[in-house]
């Protein structure tokens, strides 16, 4: 008789709705990024930009009590690593930026083409 209550009380709970499902799970995709309204150049104020590739999502990463050898070699309590989503190939396009004005701008950036989580580096492209 329990089983059944259970399985009755699985069915019985409200699913969630579509709007608050869960994120996708860990893992680095690649994304368009620019079209809709989204500055692709930070450094140029006012300019809208077309699309480009980006690498989006998480990598996982992780912080444990350090080994007895580490601990004896450098007193760090404890040991952290961790992985960033990142390009793993990427390539310049020429994008046309709009500007106020009706100006155009023709802008050289980097697009992804595929991406991976590998180590955390500030810029490499």
């Amino acid at each position: 008789p329990t089983m059944a209550a259970f399985i009755l009380l699985l069915l019985l709970l409200p699913l969630p709705p579509p709007a608050l499902a869960l994120p996708e799970g860990p893992g680095c995709r690649l994304r368009c990024v620019g079209p809709a309204g989204v500055p692709l150049v930070p450094g140029v104020p006012g300019c809208r930009g077309g699309a480009a590739g980006a690498c989006v999502g998480h990598c996982e990463s992780s912080a444990a009590p350090s080994p007895r050898a580490v601990l004896a070699a450098s007193r760090h309590l404890q040991t952290s690593r961790g992985r960033c989503c990142t390009m793993a190939q990427a390539s310049k396009v020429l994008v046309t930026l709009r500007c106020p004005g009706r100006a155009r701008r023709r802008f050289r950036t980097v697009s992804a083409r595929s991406c991976r989580c590998d180590l955390c580096r500030l810029g490499r492209y």
